[in-house]
């Protein structure tokens, strides 16, 4: 028998074995696109139609090319009934990718959260931020990040209600960064905080204003008189600011009142000159010299009638005490010293030699506040 016709039975088994077991193949991929189509168009599928499903899906995913599954995969997705053992089968496959997962309705495997909180990017940790089934322990955690996008998108979910604790990270937060300021105040859990007081319109200012005013009605205070070396500061106060030198001013009103210089320098670059005239009045400044500071600031408040006699009126209704009251809510520094009640350090510290020993410090403390009003002047 001739060589080439002794080998032709084998050949032919083979090609018949390789097209059966393409054949069954085929079969298999249609099996289960067809089980994907029929389990998707059933809206809410009962119980026992979604664990039949689970388990035949189970049998013949692994054995259906990962193109074909892939398709499927984004499909099952978004459609709220699929079974966790399939999402989990599909992840294991590396056919559902994290971004896919957080953006559905599903509820998220512990591992999934876990990466994301340990090594977190902004996309992932802002997408988990959004997500309306977030634990208290998940939202405290998300709150200490320090990416204003992720805290943006924590406050902005209004589906949660934030812990205690996790309120407290993001207003520490909202003192830096305004869009979250802005945020936090369209929250519909959250009163109205004196933390928030330079995001909040003019109505929820002044009704702040009026809180405190309240608080201290029936309220005894006692002012000391200011004596000679407290005054020539609050004048240096005032001619440094009618000067815009802007960086001393601030240094000044800070050691004056004993606030954190970063903390005033964020209130006294308000828009709408309230945290100026807060800051001024509590500093000791009347009436008079406030409107001289607001006559001589930028163009326009300087020519705006409306806008000076609005200044004039509150530094009329501010006293002393109520502004650093203001002060102390806003800022959260219990140590806001009103004119006139210097501490003993404070009256340490107004030697000649305690000056010039510090004057190094004031330097370094300066440039991050000179940084950020030149910012402000060139328009940020």
């Amino acid at each position: 028998m001739p060589k080439l016709l002794s080998v032709l039975p084998a050949d032919l088994f083979g090609r018949a074995k390789a097209r059966n077991k393409a054949e069954q193949r085929d079969m298999r991929i249609h099996v289960f696109q067809s089980s994907c189509d029929l389990f998707l168009m059933q809206r809410k599928p009962s119980v026992s139609e979604i664990d039949q499903f689970a388990e035949l899906f189970g049998h013949l995913c692994p054995q259906v090319p990962a193109e074909v599954a892939g398709v499927q995969a984004a499909r099952l997705i978004r459609h709220p009934a699929t079974p966790e053992a399939v999402i989990a089968l599909l992840r294991q496959r590396g056919l559902i990718s994290a971004e896919a997962l957080l953006a559905s309705k599903h509820a998220l495997p512990d591992d999934l959260i876990a990466s994301i909180l340990q090594n977190p990017t902004i996309a992932l940790a802002a997408s988990l931020a959004r997500r309306p089934d977030l634990s208290d322990t998940n939202m405290q955690k998300l709150a200490t990040s320090g990416n204003v996008d992720v805290l943006v998108a924590l406050a902005q979910n209004h589906h949660i209600t934030l812990p205690d604790e996790a309120i407290e990270h993001l207003m520490t937060a909202a003192q830096q960064y305004k869009t979250l300021a802005a945020t936090l105040v369209g929250r519909p859990d959250l009163g109205l905080d004196s933390r928030l007081y330079l995001a909040y319109e003019r109505e929820r200012r002044d009704a702040l204003i009026l809180r405190v005013l309240r608080r201290q009605m029936g309220e005894v205070t006692t002012v000391e008189p200011i004596d000679a070396m407290q005054q020539a500061k609050i004048q240096r106060l005032e001619r440094l600011m009618i000067k815009h030198d802007m960086v001393a001013a601030v240094t000044t009103c800070a050691e004056i009142l004993h606030l954190p210089v970063v903390k005033l320098a964020l209130l006294m670059r308000d828009d709408e000159s309230d945290g100026m005239v807060m800051a001024l009045r509590a500093a000791g400044l009347e009436r008079p010299a406030i409107v001289r500071v607001a006559l001589s600031g930028p163009a326009r408040v300087a020519q705006d009638f409306g806008e000076i006699k609005r200044i004039a009126s509150m530094a009329d209704q501010l006293t002393v005490g109520t502004a650093a009251a203001l002060l102390r809510d806003i800022i959260g520094a219990p140590q806001v010293v009103q004119a006139g009640q210097e501490t003993a350090i404070a009256v340490a510290r107004r030697s000649p030699a305690a000056w010039r020993a510090r004057q190094p410090e004031r330097e370094r403390m300066a440039q991050p506040i000179k940084r950020m009003f030149e910012r402000q002047a060139g328009g940020e």
